[in-house]
């Protein structure tokens, strides 16, 4: 399958992110987002186009004026407003105009009910039935029901949607009645319905159908219109410049309290613009920020800095392939000679280091980080080993990252110059995140060192609550991971995720990822490096907004209201 770009770019004993929160990750504003992050898995859960949005009545919000607006500084422009193809920090956004069955919980990252009101799993893990909910309007009045989602899960399997693998296990689709919709698979997939908190986001049936051309499934409209259920309605675009959202007066959720109800989502991708703006008063919100900029962003006093610790993980992805990098020794001796305290205070910045390859947030209570030697700053080893795998002398090697990150610049220069002291030569390229994917599929290229990436910076976060996310996409090589483009491929782990995946109970899949974890730990395919910490600052007059447990950029702009 061809890659996705979908960039992004609760631990016994350990605290609870309110107490990180509390001893002072975050600034000024707290936030009550625990750190449980079970995923529903298997298990049973009971429970427009600009002219016609123009003339819809505006939503009973008691915010008016000024206060209704948000001014939202953008991470990134949208590529694509198909919420079946969209990818990363644009699919975040596009949450708050599409609404999937199943989404995470803002505070905890669980699974929890949305277009589906609940759901069973049968005995046998191959069939699962969604109770859905009624009252549902799409932006076009079309009643949103059980045909209405085979629909759009029947567009995503055609268009080979993200995850693929939730959709490839799909045997049939069936409405059993109006609001009540049976899924039967081909194979048991643990965590299915988890994976449904990515896609399928529902688009009105009426608009695939009366918008499909040449039968693109109305994927040429749907890249710059909106029909969706959510809260907000796309109304106009400006390219480079800013996307506009209004409230959608029927929503299902209702408008009652204080509620923005226009959205301006300002493309400023330059971090030092969004300040000045920021600091002017005409963003809300900004995102894109410098790690330098933060100490003078803290002591604004107009201003709230927030920071949330995340199970988003940067690594330097490692060429398994092909060259020095395919031996062990050479990985390990990378990492040996990286030394993260220098690293870190180049940033300016304590961040967290990562524990391990996935996050041992996601297996849950019980389940504690191993001491892994090779994250020691110990560059005598590093030299030892290299000189073992026959590369005492050094060597040449690249180093990829895509543009506008500035932590990833700062942090391919400290990588430059540390890897200089074990005699490894290192060329920085700067390209597009597109770019290095496509040169990562290019599995030919890979193999050979004169043309291949070497090493890569990456980070990755969870797209849903269970270890499967990492595994899948950095760990497994099928033909080409989303992630594993440089070439990882371990028969035990591909062995114990796929055993994982098909177990029909939650516990029995957490110990197999677990012993999958522990040998990519052997492996050392990567470079480990931070936790990301993410900031979000925001005027004071903004209220309500809590930061979402897994997904970084994520905002729900129906929760926000501004005083003024």
């Amino acid at each position: 399958m061809p890659p996705h770009p979908d960039h992004s770019d609760a631990l016994q004993g350990q605290p609870t992110r309110r107490e990180v929160l509390r001893r002072g990750v975050a600034l000024s504003l707290s936030m009550t987002a625990a750190r449980g992050l079970l995923a529903a898995g298997g298990a049973a859960v009971l429970t427009p186009t600009q002219s016609s949005a123009a003339q819809v009545a505006r939503p009973r919000s008691k915010a008016t004026g000024k206060q209704a607006i948000l001014n939202f500084g953008a991470v990134q422009e949208p590529s694509t407003l198909d919420p079946h193809l969209s990818t990363s920090v644009a699919d975040t956004m596009l949450k708050n105009i599409y609404e999937p069955l199943v989404d995470t919980d803002t505070d905890t990252g669980r699974v929890v009910p949305t277009l589906a009101v609940s759901w069973s799993v049968a005995r046998d893990g191959l069939s699962v039935i969604f109770k859905l909910r009624g009252g549902v309007l799409f932006h076009d009045g079309t009643p949103f029901n059980a045909n209405a989602a085979i629909v759009n899960f029947k567009r995503c399997i055609a268009l080979k949607s993200y995850i693929p693998e939730a959709f490839d296990a799909i045997d049939s689709l069936e409405a059993l009645d109006n609001l009540t919709l049976r899924v039967k698979l081909k194979r048991v997939i643990n965590p299915w319905v988890s994976m449904l908190s990515l896609n399928p986001k529902m688009i009105s049936p009426t608009a695939i159908e009366k918008q499909t051309q040449g039968g693109d499934l109305a994927k040429t409209w749907l890249a710059q219109n909106t029909v969706g259920t959510g809260a907000y309605m796309h109304t106009r675009w400006d390219r480079g410049s800013n996307l506009v959202w209004e409230a959608f007066p029927k929503y299902w959720r209702g408008w009652e309290g204080r509620h923005v109800t226009t959205v301006n989502n300002r493309i400023v991708l330059e971090p030092g613009t969004q300040r000045l703006l920021l600091e002017a008063g005409d963003l809300d919100v900004e995102m894109n920020y410098t790690q330098d900029a933060l100490p003078a962003l803290r002591r604004n006093p107009n201003l709230n800095v927030v920071g949330v610790d995340l199970p988003n993980l940067l690594y330097i992805r490692l060429n398994n392939f092909t060259g020095p990098t395919a031996d062990v020794r050479v990985r390990k001796a990378i990492s040996y000679g990286f030394d993260y305290s220098a690293y870190t205070k180049l940033l300016g910045f304590d961040r967290p280091r990562a524990d391990m390859p996935i996050p041992v947030q996601l297996f849950g209570p019980g389940y504690r980080a191993v001491k892994i030697p090779y994250l020691t700053y110990d560059p005598d080893m590093g030299r030892k080993l290299l000189k073992e795998a026959g590369h005492g002398n050094g060597f040449q090697m690249n180093l990829f990252h895509d543009p506008g990150v500035p932590q990833k610049a700062i942090l391919a220069e400290y990588f430059q110059s540390a890897m200089s002291r074990l005699g490894i030569k290192v060329k920085i390229v700067v390209e597009p995140f597109v770019n290095i994917l496509a040169r990562g599929a290019d599995q030919q290229s890979q193999k050979n060192w004169n043309t291949a990436v070497h090493t890569w910076i990456l980070y990755t976060a969870p797209l849903y609550p269970d270890a499967s996310s990492f595994l899948l996409r950095m760990y497994t090589p099928y033909p080409a991971a989303v992630r594993n483009l440089l070439g990882y491929n371990s028969p035990q782990v591909a062995r114990l995720t796929q055993e994982a995946v098909a177990q029909k109970d939650f516990a029995a899949a957490t110990k197999l990822y677990w012993q999958a974890n522990l040998q990519i730990v052997q492996d050392c395919p990567d470079l480990m490096l931070d936790r990301s910490i993410q900031f979000t600052i925001l005027r004071k007059w903004v209220k309500g907004h809590r930061p979402h447990a897994l997904e970084p950029w994520r905002w729900t702009y129906w929760d926000a209201w501004k005083e003024m």
